[in-house]
């Protein structure tokens, strides 16, 4: 039911964005984040490190800030303690402001809007932008941390709102290894078997470099 209506979205033009998870888990075994024509946010620390609690694996498209993310309080909620995902926290600490209007949690749930709003001001400002062009912008224009390029991890990168209003709406590239394993011929490893796609607006070739240890 769920994928029907985001197939039903994206037909209609609509960008949807979704939380990766807060189970420190592969994410393809938990939707949202598992249904295909999504955007899948991970979360990051507030070094641009990944947030240990993030979902990471090929659901992941990129990242955003997960950690104290401070925002408006519905009156008369502690949101940490009616969820119990946090065994640790004291009643109310979370609670800020004078007036007890604001809140400070952590979550996935606070990355995915950051670029759902990201997404909303790109659409505002160029009503004339597709729902693809969008995610395309917002994932390119990501900036690339921790390892080189796409990752599990953090996706294509942290989001980068500056970055995004400025990007080419046209310009896309994708280089994604999805799997790595022996093969096996009478019960010895024969070869190693990658993997994975490379697609691009503009690319003409695709090279797959294989390394041993941490310099080479």
């Amino acid at each position: 039911i769920e994928q029907r209506a985001i197939d039903y979205a994206v037909s209609n033009n609509v960008l949807v964005v979704v939380a990766a998870g807060n189970k420190s888990s592969d994410a393809s075994k938990y939707a949202l984040a598992s249904c295909q024509g999504v955007l899948t946010v991970a979360g990051t620390t507030v070094k641009d490190t990944r947030a240990p609690f993030s979902n990471w694996g090929q659901a992941v498209d990129l990242s955003a800030p997960a950690m104290d993310v401070l925002g408006l309080r519905a009156r008369d909620t502690d949101f940490l303690l009616y969820t119990g995902d946090s065994p640790d926290y004291d009643s109310g600490s979370g609670i800020l402001g004078e007036g007890e209007n604001f809140y400070r949690a952590s979550g996935t749930s606070f990355a995915a809007p950051l670029v759902a709003g990201a997404a909303s001001l790109l659409r505002s400002s160029r009503p004339e932008l597709s729902a693809q062009q969008v995610k395309q912008m917002l994932i390119m224009s990501a900036q690339d941390v921790e390892t080189p390029g796409w990752d599990q991890f953090t996706g294509s990168g942290v989001l980068s709102i500056a970055q995004a209003v400025t990007a080419d709406p046209d310009y896309f590239l994708f280089a994604q290894i999805s799997q790595v394993k022996a093969v096996r011929k009478e019960n010895k490893i024969s070869s190693i078997q990658v993997l994975g796609q490379a697609s691009g607006s503009s690319l003409a070739k695709h090279q797959l470099q294989v390394g041993f240890g941490a310099s080479r």
